[in-house]
């Protein structure tokens, strides 16, 4: 008789806090691709979902360039940082995200949309505008913010995240 051998059971490994958070930062550019093609697979067609799918790709299209522009920062800055920092960074990162945002968004409609500055400030649309995608950016990287966490409690939870206790 043959005696069967089972490969051990994979286990994997825990992840550290600060490995869990950079690749969080990740997050707004492959979950839109993921909306996306759930957006894709239901077809044409009402459904909050579908309306979620192509709100979370637009805030990519929208959001992109100023978000590459936020990752190069981030990680620029990360590079010495603890675990607790980049937690910390995290609830201030919708923030400095709006901020790139509505400055590129001042320059795009400033010289390209208008044709320059002159009267731009002035019009009420302009303002309303800023308001507007400043809104929608706040809301959008908070909730971002929101399901990381969320997932890390979770994560936490299930112990596969590795907290580094620091040393009293």
């Amino acid at each position: 008789m043959r005696r069967v051998v089972m490969p051990p059971k994979m286990k994997m490994s825990k992840m550290s806090e600060k490995q869990y958070f950079n690749r969080s930062f990740l997050a707004p550019i492959i979950v839109p691709f993921f909306a996306y093609v759930i957006a894709l697979l239901i077809g044409p067609g009402e459904s909050l979902i579908l309306d979620g799918a192509y709100f979370l790709f637009f805030s990519l299209l929208y959001g992109g360039i100023p978000y590459l522009i936020f990752l190069a920062f981030y990680f620029y800055w990360q590079k010495n940082k603890n675990a607790k920092q980049i937690k910390y960074f995290t609830l201030v990162a919708p923030f400095i995200f709006t901020s790139i945002f509505l400055v590129l968004f001042f320059l795009y409609v400033g010289t390209i949309e208008t044709g320059g500055f002159s009267g731009m400030i002035s019009g009420d649309g302009f303002w309303s505008g800023i308001l507007m995608f400043g809104k929608f950016s706040l809301l959008t990287s908070f909730g971002y913010v929101l399901a990381i966490y969320l997932i890390y409690y979770i994560l936490l939870g299930l112990n596969k995240i590795e907290v580094n206790k620091p040393v009293a």
